[in-house]
């Protein structure tokens, strides 16, 4: 058996499909989950779409975690896959935030990759945030990204961005457990996603009950819809209507009694579901061999 996930964008296509045809000529039957329709760590995408043209059509069964990307791929290929959620990204118990005033809007820039429009999203997040707060809103906007950065001339313009109430903090890469905390102190966390089309730091923040503001695009909504809330980058009226609809939940606040019952809560579920990923997979691939041997 050869699962597939992500990186092949290292390799060419034809070296991709050669390794999955060497695998089936051998026996082993192939599987690959779609991730990305859209690569997040390329900025053109056409040796993406290679990539998944020569793929889809020759594996054997095809993966991916949301109904709505289970749906472009049947649009785009003709191919039914198979819909397994992505399971929780929390090993140990989670955190729920420091109780604080008024509200916390962050977002992580990380390490600048491709697909993120860091000035289009601060330059949105800091008009936003002074809507808000000329409208008597305590608001304040939390921009971090890491220390070590792919695009240092982008990092440098960044720090010129911060307004009045956005503040730019720039810091060695966290820890996980580090990530959470900072993560678990937000009341909302704005995704600065130009292009991509899953998440699994929508799924940190779905652990953490940390609702999202995220793009249009993608297939992120369809990971979480009941915390997922849309906005446009270049947009600041939708982030801030977006930043009012995403802290509307009592759950929202950090540190808050609602808080901590929702993430305990949501980490009993997503122990659940992890049983169910991993049976699922288990089928999966019993399902394959047993089909692969009869043959």
């Amino acid at each position: 058996m050869l699962h597939l996930h992500f990186g092949a964008e290292s390799y060419t296509p034809e070296h991709v499909l050669a390794a999955v045809r060497a695998a089936q000529q051998a026996g082993k039957p192939v599987v690959y989950t779609v991730h990305d329709l859209e690569n997040p760590q390329l900025a053109d995408q056409s040796g993406h779409v290679r990539m998944l043209d020569a793929i889809i059509p020759a594996v054997d069964v095809l993966v991916t975690l949301t109904p709505s990307a289970r749906d472009e791929i049947a649009e785009r290929w003709g191919r039914e896959a198979v819909v397994i959620s992505h399971p929780t990204l929390l090993e140990t118990g989670a955190v729920t935030g420091r109780p604080r005033h008024g509200r916390r809007i962050g977002v992580h820039l990380r390490d600048l990759r491709p697909n993120i429009d860091a000035v289009g999203v601060v330059t949105t997040l800091v008009r936003a945030v002074a809507e808000l707060r000329a409208a008597g809103g305590d608001v304040v906007g939390i921009v971090r990204l890491n220390e070590s950065v792919r695009d240092e001339e982008t990092a440098r313009i960044l720090e010129h961005l911060a307004g009045d109430g956005v503040e730019i903090v720039r810091a060695a890469r966290l820890s996980d457990d580090d990530l959470a905390a900072a993560l678990a102190d937000l009341d909302a966390c704005v995704l600065p996603y130009a292009h991509g089309t899953h998440s699994g730091w929508l799924e940190l923040c779905y652990d953490l009950a940390v609702p999202v503001i995220g793009p249009r695009g993608g297939h992120f909504r369809d990971q979480h819809p009941s915390d997922y809330t849309r906005y446009d980058i270049g947009d600041p009226l939708s982030l801030a209507a977006a930043i009012e609809h995403a802290t509307l939940p009592a759950w929202s606040a950090p540190g808050s009694t609602a808080r901590i019952a929702e993430v305990a809560a949501r980490a009993v579920d997503r122990a659940a579901q992890r049983v169910d990923v991993r049976a699922a997979h288990a089928d999966l691939y019993r399902d394959l061999t047993t089909h692969r041997s009869a043959a």
